[in-house]
């Protein structure tokens, strides 16, 4: 093998770093050396020499399979090899010592190892200083491992679980360390320092999917370790002391504050005190510029060498993320391997191990056919709507069974994955939100039925403005079903803070705790988070796997990709994965939830009308959200969309997709105007499409409802009424957990006021009268159903579902009449004033008439109590016209004349007794002389009057 030459410090220019292997007999003195050295530290507590004889007899054990090149296997769920976890598999190229640049080599000496070509793979002076340092602090702060040490420690010294890790004492520490010093200098015995440093450079990680100098550079840059300049080199070199700290690909990140001991600073109501943030760019920028201090410190380099590289703008030299080849499966094998490392503590690329994994191999396929733009056309016409994504248009997804847990599939994205979008990668998931934030446990908290109603209408939302629809548009009182159908954002925030109000925010924060929100989510609850919004962020598998609770009876299943993990060292104990639930809802308010979505399926409004004609039942919300405040800064229109969701599921398989664009850029049209949002549907392709593979178009799942729960009862009840109420006009059914079934309660009519006093009066022969004005006038008024809402100057009309008045009517002015204790009748006003005109004939003056004034409900015969006042009646005395003589005309029949005369009498002098008498002498149709009215006369209602008629009859007629 060709030996690589490093450049010479330029300061030392003489020395000669050309290194062979080392004759054993030289290793063992030195290595005797070191550890009388080492034992002499030891000796200082009371147990060291012990402890170091006990190192001593294991040290050759633990380095069993140290330079060994197994590697670590990935199987799909039928046994498929799907990834050899090799050097040279697609995350690991390996490559020659002498393919690599000297800069490169300089610059990993120089910031990791600066006398790597002079020590035997121990550093003492090093190793002396960084044991002051921890001494001084208390703790094991630095390790002053070398290169080799590092080789050791990744190959073959990380078969320790977190949990080993993190409860380790500082003796157990110092144990270790030890161990790897014996081992790097039995390792330097058997390899050349070219071979150590070759194998050291192919195997480092180097962030994100990279393992191994060339990955590393095709991933940052885009171009072959051949191809490095001397910046470059320097980052390089740097990133691998904190790959994820200094991967500038990585963003903005924060995370709580913490103490020494690693947990969250809180304060007294026991909340977290503070975030810490950290800006992956400038830690990366920071880093390459300390390693390329070291290259001149060291000799590397010149000042002006210096100066140029520290001058380079790095975010202009990234290049290599977007088109960086990975693996086939690359998106379930990169979680695979984390989910390897959490549940074990070891790494697959260091520890060989075989795993065998939940990944159906079909559907994972597909997934990466659909983000290779091959199963889903990204530029096509669907549903004769042009859909143009530009290629900065990106999506994520997960599949996953809702029983069991395990993962099938993961779609990480278009082209650049360094952020996972499947599972890397957290969104505001908008209105997805809603089923899991608010609605089920509406239904398992307050007594929710599927038919109860809810305002939308303006709301206090901030200190300065209120909360708006997506359509900016306020429709009154809403049914649950078009609440969630259309996602309006009013009724959901009024049903969490519903909840707030019944169980607190405590109570709701465990409700998020139970689904598998973080923490640091969870303490910054604001009710911003009933809409999705605020701090509240997931990724498709944690949606996914929130949801699972609706399909499989409220237990949430944890969501896993590995089901069993057997390590090719049989030291190691294996790991087999056991399935875990946790209850968050009822099953009734599971499948009341399941029951809601359904519908929303069923009417196929917007976006969710990819799964309409489905052969079988698919359950589905889907959710939008907006750049909000910050639409501005990238010159976006007001309320610009950002993304879009969808998550459906059958009662086995649950799909959670997100379709938009990761960050708003300045100049470039990141988002989606309102007829984007409404029409272009790529996430809900991508979950039809998902689900008909899975479910082999439906022959692996239920056509029919999810069965009804024994805790679910039908209602029937007013719909409108809160809480509910059953009329004699019950207009609705709905389905409501049994426990809250029997809570009906016949409604009654509000109270009515007593009136307190009534005047009556008796004038022009019409009686008068004025009860106290009803208190509450808007009781008086007919309803109509449509109502007005307002808040912070914001108003709105909209449906009014139900008002008391619809059942039992609006309240009345009613009046009962009575003459001498005998009721005439009752009269309806709508006035507190009123006139009573139909007074009898016999009243007579001095007559009591009495009135006696109530309310009443116009529809029932709920009344108040009444209020009466008594009145004399007074009638006045008119006399006899002149028009009494024209009843009388010669010739006219004696019938005819007597008719007009009672005529008359009952309309001028209906209280005046009278007699009609024939007068033979007198002519026909003429007065009689026995006629005792004459005009101008006031009759006597106290006496009986003759009215005589001529007529050649002798008969008499009497009338009154």
């Amino acid at each position: 093998m060709a030996i690589k030459k490093p450049n010479l410090p330029k300061k030392n220019k003489a020395a000669s770093h050309k290194k062979t292997k080392s004759k054993i007999s030289g290793r063992r003195i030195v290595n005797t050396i070191c550890i009388v050295i080492l034992a002499g530290m030891m000796l200082v507590s009371v147990t060291g020499f012990v402890m170091l004889q006990d190192i001593l007899s294991k040290k050759e054990s633990e380095r069993s399979g140290l330079t060994a090149d197994a590697s670590s296997r990935i199987y799909a769920s039928d046994g498929t090899l799907i990834a050899t976890l090799a050097l040279e598999d697609g995350v690991r190229e390996n490559v020659k010592l002498e393919e690599i640049p000297n800069n490169i080599i300089d610059a990993f000496l120089a910031i990791e190892d600066s006398r790597y070509f002079d020590h035997n793979g121990f550093d003492l002076p090093r190793f002396i200083k960084s044991g002051m340092n921890n001494l001084r602090v208390g703790g094991i702060s630095q390790g002053g491992s070398t290169l080799t040490m590092q080789l050791v420690d990744n190959a073959n010294m990380l078969k320790l679980t977190e949990e080993q890790k993190n409860e380790a004492n500082t003796l157990t520490k110092i144990e270790w360390k030890i161990q790897e010093i014996f081992n790097a200098m039995e390792l330097e015995g058997e390899e050349s320092k070219n071979e150590i440093l070759e194998n050291y450079l192919n195997k480092i990680n180097f962030g994100g999917p990279a393992r191994g100098i060339e990955k590393g550079a095709e991933y940052y840059f885009g171009k072959s370790v051949s191809d490095i300049n001397l910046g470059e080199a320097a980052f390089l070199a740097g990133v691998i002391n904190a790959p994820s700290t200094n991967n500038p690909y990585n963003g903005v990140t924060s995370y709580p504050q913490t103490d020494d001991a690693g947990n969250a600073v809180l304060n007294e109501a026991g909340q977290q005190v503070g975030v810490v943030s950290v800006n992956h760019y400038d830690a990366a920028v920071e880093r390459r510029n300390q390693t390329l201090y070291q290259m001149l410190n060291h000799g590397y380099i010149t000042t002006d060498e210096y100066n140029l590289a520290k001058a380079e703008v790095l975010a202009f030299q990234l290049n290599g993320a977007a088109n960086f080849q990975v693996d086939e499966f690359e998106s379930f094998i990169q979680y695979t391997t984390n989910e390897a490392i959490e549940k074990t503590g070891l790494d697959p690329y260091t520890t060989p191990m075989d795993i065998y994994t939940t990944m159906d191999i079909e559907s994972q396929k597909l997934a990466d056919s659909i983000c290779n733009s091959d199963a889903v056309d990204y530029t096509g016409t669907p549903f004769n709507l042009t859909e143009q994504y530009d290629e900065r248009f990106q999506t994520g997804f997960t599949l996953m069974n809702n029983q069991t847990g395990e993962i099938l599939a993961f779609g990480g994205g278009r082209g650049d994955i360094t952020k996972n979008r499947a599972w890397d990668q957290d969104q505001q998931p908008g209105s997805t939100a809603k089923p899991i934030m608010e609605y089920a446990a509406a239904f398992d908290v307050l007594g929710y039925s599927t038919q109860h109603v809810l305002e939308d209408g303006p709301t206090d939302y901030t200190d300065s403005g209120v909360l708006w629809n997506a359509d900016r548009k306020f429709r009154g009182d809403v049914d649950l079903k078009e609440a969630i159908n259309h996602s309006l954002n009013v009724p959901a925030f009024k049903t969490l803070q519903a909840l707030v109000n019944e169980i607190g925010m405590d109570g709701v924060k465990e409700y998020m705790r139970k689904l598998g929100i973080s923490e640091e989510i969870i303490n910054n609850f604001v009710m911003a988070y009933s809409i999705g919004g605020g701090d509240l962020r997931m990724t498709p598998l944690q949606l996914a796997d929130a949801f699972t609770a609706f399909a499989n009876k409220g237990n949430r299943v944890t969501a896993y990709a590995i089901k069993e993990i057997k390590f090719q060292d049989t030291t190691i104990k294996n790991y087999k994965a056991k399935q875990e639930e946790t209850k968050v809802y009822s099953e009734g308010a599971a499948w009341l939830m399941s029951y809601m979505l359904a519908g929303a399926v069923d009417e196929g409004w917007g976006n969710i009308n990819s799964f309409t004609n489905a052969p079988y039942r698919i359950y589905a919300k889907t959710g939008t959200s907006s750049y909000e405040e910050d639409a501005y800064l990238y010159e976006y229109p007001e309320g610009s969309a950002k993304d879009k969701w969808i998550v459906g599921y059958t009662d086995k398989y649950t799909v959670s997709v997100w379709a938009g664009y990761d960050k708003g850029v300045l100049g470039e049209d990141n988002y989606l105007d309102d007829y984007k949002v409404m029409n272009w549907n790529l996430e809900g392709r991508i979950a039809r499409t998902m689900l008909d593979q899975i479910t082999n178009n439906g022959e692996d799942a239920s056509s029919e409802m999810l069965v009804q729960p024994s805790d679910v009862s039908t209602i029937s009840y007013t719909k409108g009424t809160w809480p509910y109420a059953t009329t004699a006009n019950n207009d609705t059914q709905g389905y409501i957990l049994k426990k809250y079934a029997g809570n009906l309660k016949a409604i009654a009519p509000d109270a009515l006021s007593d009136p307190s006093s009534i005047t009556v009066t008796f004038k022009d022969g019409k009686i008068e009268y004025s009860m106290t004005p009803y208190p509450n006038a808007d009781a008086l008024k007919e309803k109509s159903h449509e109502k007005t809402m307002s808040a912070k100057g914001e108003t709105a009309t909209g449906k009014l579902w139900f008002d008391k008045s619809f059942i039992f009517g609006v309240v009345q002015y009613k009046y009962t009449i009575k003459l001498n204790g005998n009721e005439l009748e009752t009269v309806s006003s709508e006035s507190e004033k009123g006139t009573y005109d139909k007074i009898p004939a016999e009243a007579k003056t001095g007559d009591k008439m009495e009135v006696c004034g109530f309310y009443q409900y116009s529809k029932i015969d709920t009344k108040s109590n009444q209020v009466c006042a008594t009145v004399n009646v007074e009638k006045k005395a008119n006399p006899v016209g002149s028009d009494f003589l024209n009843l009388f005309i010669e010739g006219m029949s004696y019938a005819d004349v007597s008719k007009n005369i009672r005529a008359y009498m009952k309309t001028n002098f209906p209280d005046i007794k009278y007699i009609i008498q024939e007068d033979k002498t007198a002519k026909l149709g003429t007065m009689g002389e026995k006629t005792d009215i004459t005009p101008g006369m006031v009759l006597d209602s106290n006496k009986t009057y003759i009215i005589a008629i001529g007529s050649k009859s002798d008969s008499t007629i009497t009338g009154q």
